[in-house]
């Protein structure tokens, strides 16, 4: 209380002083409080969020958005799945299991070929090796090449080849198929007048031009060949009276190097761009019928995708009707790579009962970087006229100069927001090229039930998150379709309240990394994620967010800080393997189980001394320094650890017993030891 009036009292002498100044010095005086506002919330806010592993050669802010690729999986296109739902794991990658997307703009970038985004994927399958051919924004020309990946295990993972195609003109649609044993590619090349055929003269890298096909600025070409003719199914958009993203088109051929004529009925569509008329992938048969992916770009470019089943397809007539195909919602806004648009689909049959498919997606809407550019420049505009009205304001009324003041500082933090904060995103971390998700565990009963909806709203967000799993120990049990989350909440409930229930074995968690937190802590996605993937990178350790050093007595953090590292992390937040429960309930460890039971308290500790006693003196801990926590327990009286005093006291006893009984702790570790300076 008296740090608080100490606080009003130096403020009010500050204005004062204000008030009393100059002009010069008044304007210069709010200059600086503006500057230090923004700097504050630049430090407290925008950077507690900033990325630093994205480099500078590609995934830059591009106004045609930050596409990426994902893979999806099932018995028929009808009931596809994303890999991370189809249980498809990765142990070179610590991937279990491995999650959408699979290839973005760090894929091909970390391959040497710098690229803002990709996008319109089309599956090939030659041999036993699928090939992905796609659009890359590549940086030194900001215009599309034709890319191309390869991989040996069904799309688990894929290694960029390099660059198919180039040439002077933007290039986009790759749509590859084989006809009469030559394998073609039809891209999309509108800038150049018209649509193209080349012929693979060295697949998947070396392309040759074979024939100019139709002599128009075709856009999303795709062949199909039913009945007896072939089709090519595009969109002209230079035509009069059509609407960009509105226009359909057809045109014949007996062959796909033959004569093309259009359709009787050309254009198919001419207005109204949210009815899928823009194709959106590759047509498919399944069940007899052939089928047509389209984009719906009404709300913006390539905002979602409408699916037809072609009814009736001759030289003179063409019907079409909407079928129900749902790859699911994307419920983390742009915490999901495809929150805001996806647009391209492209299906493949691997064998019966088989599908694997390939669609892009984008987390944030046509255009976003530079109306996040404008929108800072009026922020600096609107600054600048606040700073240039405060010298006028300066002998007026307190309470003018006051407001001129806050709106100053909103201004500086709202253009800090725009130009700094990038797309809003909080994304995973790749290994190894890929991605992976968790579970995330957590322990409470009916008392804290207004914190776990907090809690379940805010993590259920984070991008890695697959399912929360609510370890539900006492009380009324709630109704988990109360809760607001992304994912799936999942409660179990159990007959003792025990805190060794938070480490039972679970065998309806489908993840191998499981996410142990508090219900009580509240931190950003952007640290859940650094913790996830420093996990991944040594999945036999416990990487957590609180470290301590024990050594015969417990100790705080700061005590860690002071000896200059620790050996044991705190299992209220941090990840570990799912095996590691099953040590925890072996025989071995009942002793130490009874024990917690006993003081209800130290199963955190008891789980340290399991992996140690495990280790063979291998390091079994490391750290990660949150940018930042919020310890909500202080703000309820529904915590078993709120008379420190007492709690250290039963830790410290704790800790001698599973001394004697599981041996000593790892030895201590320093801080500061990883690369990237996340555990300093």
């Amino acid at each position: 209380m008296a740090q608080m009036k100490k606080l009003r009292w130096r403020w009010k002498q500050t204005l004062r002083s204000i008030s009393r100044s100059s002009i010069a010095q008044y304007f210069a005086g709010s200059a600086v409080f503006v500057s230090v506002v923004g700097i504050v919330f630049f430090w407290l806010v925008i950077s507690s969020f900033q990325r630093y592993d994205s480099g500078a050669v590609g995934c830059q802010p591009d106004g045609e958005g930050s596409w990426a690729i994902g893979i999806y999986y099932g018995k028929d296109p009808f009931s596809l799945l994303p890999i991370e739902l189809a249980d498809k794991n990765n142990d070179n990658a610590s991937a279990w299991p491995v999650a959408n997307p699979v290839l973005s703009c760090a894929s091909v970038t970390d391959a040497g070929f710098p690229s803002n985004f990709v996008a319109d994927p089309f599956l090939f399958r030659e041999g036993d090796a699928l090939y992905l051919f796609f659009e890359t924004k590549t940086i030194s020309t900001m215009q599309g090449d034709i890319g191309v990946a390869q991989s040996t295990n069904n799309g688990i993972s894929w290694e960029v080849l390099g660059i198919a195609l180039d040439e002077e003109w933007h290039l986009s649609f790759p749509f590859v198929f084989k006809h009469d044993g030559q394998i073609y590619m039809m891209p999309e090349g509108n800038k150049k007048g018209d649509l193209r055929l080349y012929r693979a003269t060295h697949f998947p890298l070396k392309w040759t031009l074979e024939k100019v096909l139709i002599k128009q600025p075709l856009v999303d070409a795709v062949m199909i060949h039913h009945g007896a003719y072939f089709w090519i199914f595009a969109s002209d958009f230079t035509r009069r009276h059509v609407e960009k993203n509105a226009e359909l088109e057809i045109w014949y051929s007996e062959s796909p190097l033959g004569t093309w004529r259009q359709h009787k009925r050309n254009p198919i569509y001419r207005s109204g761009k949210a009815l899928g008329a823009r194709n959106g992938g590759r047509p498919f048969f399944h069940g007899g019928h052939l089928y047509r992916p389209g984009q719906d770009c009404g709300a913006t470019y390539g905002a979602d995708l409408r699916f037809f089943r072609v009814n009736v397809l001759t030289p003179l007539d063409f019907h079409e009707s909407p079928v129900n195909l749902s790859l699911g919602l994307a419920l983390k806004a742009r915490n999901s790579w495809d929150g805001a648009r996806r647009h391209h689909l492209d299906p493949l049959q691997l064998g019966p009962d088989s599908w694997v498919a390939v669609m892009d997606g984008d987390r944030v809407p046509s255009g976003e970087s530079s109306r996040r550019f404008l929108l800072g420049c009026l922020s600096l505009a609107l600054l600048a006229l606040v700073l240039a009205a405060i010298p006028v304001s300066w002998r007026r009324r307190k309470r003018l100069r006051l407001v001129l003041l806050a709106l100053g500082a909103a201004l500086a933090c709202t253009a800090g927001h725009f130009f700094l904060s990038g797309d809003g995103a909080e994304p995973g971390h790749r290994l190894g090229s890929q991605l992976s998700q968790f579970t995330l565990v957590t322990m409470t009963y009916e008392a804290r039930l207004w914190n776990l909806r907090l809690f379940v709203k805010h993590y259920s967000r984070c991008t890695s998150v697959r399912e929360i799993v609510v370890v539900w120990n006492k009380g009324p049990l709630p109704d988990p379709a109360g809760f607001d989350s992304a994912v799936p909440v999942r409660i179990r409930v159990e007959l003792e309240n025990s805190l060794n229930n938070r480490f039972k074995p679970d065998p309806e968690i489908r993840t191998r990394g499981v996410f142990q937190l508090d219900d009580d802590i509240m931190m950003t996605c952007t640290d859940v994620e650094k913790g996830f993937v420093a996990w991944r990178q040594s999945p036999h350790r416990i990487v957590g967010f609180y470290p301590r050093l024990l050594e015969g007595e417990y100790r705080d953090e700061r005590y860690a800080r002071r000896r200059g590292g620790y050996n044991v992390v705190l299992t209220g937040a941090a990840f570990m393997d799912s095996a590691a429960f099953g040590r925890y309930w072996s025989e071995a460890a009942e002793v130490g189980r009874r024990l917690v039971g006993q003081h209800f308290n130290c199963e955190d500790i008891l789980m340290n001394f399991l992996y140690a006693n495990a280790s063979g003196g291998e390091r079994t801990v490391e750290y990660v320094r949150p940018n930042w926590a919020i310890d909500t327990s202080k703000f309820s009286s529904a915590a078993i650890s709120r008379n420190t005093q007492a709690h250290y006291q039963i830790r410290t006893r704790c800790l001698a017993e599973f001394t004697q009984f599981y041996g000593p702790l790892p030895e201590k570790v320093g801080f500061g030891q990883r690369v990237d300076r996340w555990d300093s």
